[in-house]
């Protein structure tokens, strides 16, 4: 998941944002490297029926899109004290065709 909310805001300032565009998100080293992403928090602005310049394994979030995240390995011994919790409320409000 990653908040992304302009195509290109690179004529804003840095100051005060608190979300990448989704320029910048597609130069993010660690989000390339990710298997999966999933761009969030997105604008009117964001055509997401031009997501063909997502690399392979990025999607724009949806209304009711299900992210299923794998399972993960056996460790034992004692569970973590505090165990990884993950909820993501996506407000996305493009509700025309894919």
């Amino acid at each position: 998941m990653l908040g992304t909310s302009f195509e290109d805001e690179s004529g804003a300032p840095l100051t005060g944002r608190s979300v990448y565009d989704v320029r910048e998100a597609l130069t993010l080293p660690w989000a390339q490297a990710a298997g999966q992403v999933v761009l969030t928090h997105l604008s009117h602005g964001v055509d997401v029926r031009h997501a063909g310049h997502l690399p392979p394994g990025w999607q724009y979030a949806r209304d009711d899109l299900t992210v299923h995240l794998p399972a993960a390995p056996y460790r034992p011994g004692p569970p973590d004290p505090q165990p990884l919790m993950v909820a993501a409320h996506l407000p996305v409000a493009y509700t025309g065709p894919q």
